[in-house]
């Protein structure tokens, strides 16, 4: 007798029949979530979204990074003015711990590149999900999935509406286009 057949034969049938409800259960559970995400805006849009905002994320982060490192950089060269102008050795003592403090703050910015470097793989994990969720809607057919009765979606509150982020440097308004709003 081998492997296999002494396998089947110590399969319990209630035990196959119960995970099979469960497999189908889920499966059904998945084609639910794909059509609910081909109802409304495109699966696509939502993914764009996505990729837009830890596009934002980066942007930010590379724009704070640089502005303190440019701040601290304009207080380095005070800070040097200052030393040279000063025989005091006290003096002398303070302006060093502030050096100190410039350079830890100089070594903080490093957080920048780990933020990039992060959300690099979280764009890719979305790239992922959308050839999957893409994948299972070619699979089960734009038709099939549009017969899903789906519960309708929740209405946001005006306060959730407002939870979208900051614009991107590329979509927002300029200073100019907002005044040019009130006149």
């Amino acid at each position: 007798m081998s492997k296999l057949s002494a396998k089947k034969e110590n399969l319990d049938p209630d035990f196959l029949g119960e995970n099979l409800d469960k497999l189908f259960a889920y499966i059904d559970k998945v084609r639910m979530e794909v059509a609910a995400l081909n109802q409304g805006e495109k699966e696509s849009d939502r993914f764009q979204a996505m990729s837009k905002q830890l596009d934002g994320i980066l942007e930010a982060t590379t724009d704070a990074s640089d502005k303190i490192m440019s701040a601290v950089e304009k207080n380095n060269a005070a800070i040097e003015k200052l030393q040279a102008l000063v025989s005091d050795d006290k003096q002398s003592a303070v302006i060093e711990e502030i050096i100190d403090g410039q350079n830890e703050i100089f070594e903080a910015c490093a957080f920048q590149d780990l933020t990039g470097q992060r959300v690099t793989q979280l764009s890719k994990s979305v790239e992922y999900v959308e050839e999957r969720v893409a994948s299972l809607h070619e699979l089960w057919g734009k038709d099939e999935l549009d017969k899903i009765e789906l519960e309708p979606e929740k209405e946001l509150t005006e306060d959730e509406k407002l939870l979208n982020g900051p614009q991107a440097k590329a979509e927002a308004l300029n200073q100019a286009d907002i005044d040019a709003m009130f006149d």
